[in-house]
């Protein structure tokens, strides 16, 4: 209970809300025995960096201008 308030004190509900979600996500994967490659996670991250529009000049997903904009810019 005190970490939790802590976090929330210090990093927002936000940021717990996160931490809940993914414990969340990792149990049902593993209730249905389900697992997420590699080749999943870059997949889902060429598909977001195409919805934010980060390509390159091909047109192909831009994946550092996409990650940039999501760990620095936001």
């Amino acid at each position: 209970a005190q970490l939790s308030e802590e976090c929330v004190k210090r990093h927002g509900a936000e940021v717990l809300d996160s931490v809940i979600y993914r414990r969340l996500l990792g149990q049902a994967l593993k209730e249905r025995n389900l697992t997420i490659t590699d080749d999943d996670l870059e997949t889902e991250i060429a598909h977001a960096a195409i919805l934010m529009g980060k390509v390159d000049q091909n047109g192909r997903p831009d994946r550092k201008a996409w990650l940039h904009m999501v760990t620095v810019e936001n």
